[in-house]
């Protein structure tokens, strides 16, 4: 018979086949269908259906679920069973199981304690309780995590604990150095330092040739400032003589303008080369003097 997973059919078989020697231990039996898995259970040499006298759970057990068109192979049984050929003896229909849950031969080759049985099938079926073992084992497994996970916790306050109190231990000392620290950072005098210019070149105007300003990277003197000022007062004048002299010419061009509109063409002329000459003598003038009191000449 092929293998059906309707747990209805398999009741119906049972009771044609066990009528009142159907009980309901056996009817507990038929949870062990559960789980959907291809599983072969005891025949005879014959590979017929072993027909012996349900008087035992583990009996019971085979006879429903053999009915179902399931049989186990001589590797799947136990060794009371391939010794009686087929014939069930004292193990309860179980395969190998993943994680070893209720093996056959667990124990090096012995047969299946009878009086377990009871147990199982009580417990709802030989797949419920590889279901609790499974269960069991996530169980497990969590509370180690959560141990482990405790102990983390544990530790990492452990941890701020002894840093907290490594941080208090070296607080004086810290205050001490930082202390000492201000009062080593305390402000210094201010001091100006002027950098010495470029090295003058022949391209450079007003000034003789291999020639500087004379100035250092050293720190200016009281004398050197008064130099300075000195040389700012000097450009000044300068600046207010070429201010002088702009005025002038200004005021000769508006004449030289007057003159023209009168219609005097050769004094036009004649003032216009005076005032020509005047403003070039008065700039040579004025240049030769800022030279000389700078003392560039």
């Amino acid at each position: 018979m092929a293998f059906n997973k309707d747990r209805t059919k398999a009741f119906e078989i049972a009771y044609e086949q066990f009528g009142t020697q159907f009980t309901k231990l056996a009817e507990q039996t038929i949870r062990l269908l559960e789980k959907i898995r291809e599983l072969k259970w005891s025949t005879d040499n014959r590979a017929k259906a072993v027909v012996a006298p349900l008087s035992e759970p583990h009996q019971q057990s085979a006879a429903v679920l053999h009915q179902r068109g399931e049989e186990l192979s001589h590797a799947d049984s136990c060794k009371r069973c391939r010794e009686g050929k087929g014939v069930w003896q004292s193990c309860v229909v179980a395969p190998v199981y993943k994680d070893g849950a209720l093996t056959f031969e667990k124990s090096g080759g012995k047969a299946w304690d009878s009086s377990l049985t009871e147990g199982v099938i009580q417990s709802g079926g030989l797949f419920a309780v590889v279901q609790q073992e499974a269960s069991q084992k996530e169980m497990e497994r969590e509370r180690r995590e959560l141990e482990r996970e405790r102990k983390e916790l544990q530790r990492q306050r452990e941890e701020l604990e002894r840093l907290r109190q490594e941080d208090q231990r070296q607080r004086p000392e810290r205050e001490i150095r930082l202390g000492a620290l201000r009062q080593n950072n305390r402000q210094p005098d201010l001091a100006v330092v002027v950098p010495s210019p470029h090295r003058v070149t022949k391209n450079s105007p007003r000034v003789k040739i291999d020639r500087t300003m004379g100035w250092s990277n050293k720190l200016l003197t009281s004398g050197s400032l008064e130099q300075v000022g000195a040389a700012r007062r000097q450009m000044q004048e300068f600046v207010q003589l070429l201010v002088a002299h702009e005025a002038g010419l200004t005021q000769q061009r508006i004449t030289l303008t007057e003159l023209r509109n009168r219609g005097s063409p050769s004094a036009s002329w004649d003032s216009l080369s005076g005032l020509d000459a005047s403003f070039g003598s008065a700039s040579s003038e004025g240049d030769i003097s800022w030279t000389r009191r700078s003392g560039l000449s």
